[in-house]
């Protein structure tokens, strides 16, 4: 498995948790309203691709190799047949398992690559609704789009 430098001391299995973590944020943030769009899902695909030349140089790779588990396991979570519910849970008890993994590597690094996920997380929850992208984030997006099921 193809890992950047700040995941050398993980096991694969944890490494490619956090690379497919993007996939599970935008899944969870265009669940929360129930209604998944696939303007959603399409607005992540190409937040996927910004991110690996704009933002954070020291992100760069990471979403590289993200990208690369991104359209798989996002069709993988959107193909199960979890109710709303059901899905909204299994997917912050997902994330809140990173928090384990996410001590072991390095906290600056850490705490850029949450930071990152909260502004994709925002990114997806504004991807429809609204006028002139006022009014575009739900209630139910605002409560998850901070991800606090991740703590650092």
């Amino acid at each position: 498995m193809l890992k950047i430098q700040e995941f050398s001391n993980l096991t694969d299995l944890e490494a490619k948790s956090l690379y497919q973590a993007p996939a599970m944020i935008a899944v969870l943030i265009a669940s929360a309203d129930s209604n998944i769009e696939e303007k959603e899902t399409a607005w992540a695909k190409k937040v996927m691709n910004f991110r690996q030349e704009v933002g954070k140089d020291s992100l760069f790779n990471y979403y590289e190799i993200a990208d690369s588990y991104f359209s798989e396991e996002l069709r993988s979570l959107l193909n199960d047949d979890k109710g709303t519910q059901e899905r909204l849970s299994s997917l912050e008890g997902a994330l809140t398992e990173m928090n384990v993994i996410l001590a072991k590597i390095d906290a600056d690094f850490a705490m850029e690559l949450v930071q990152s996920w909260r502004s994709f997380a925002q990114q997806v929850a504004k991807a429809t609704g609204g006028i002139l992208g006022f009014g575009s984030i739900s209630e139910q997006e605002k409560h998850l789009m901070g991800l606090k099921m991740i703590s650092l």
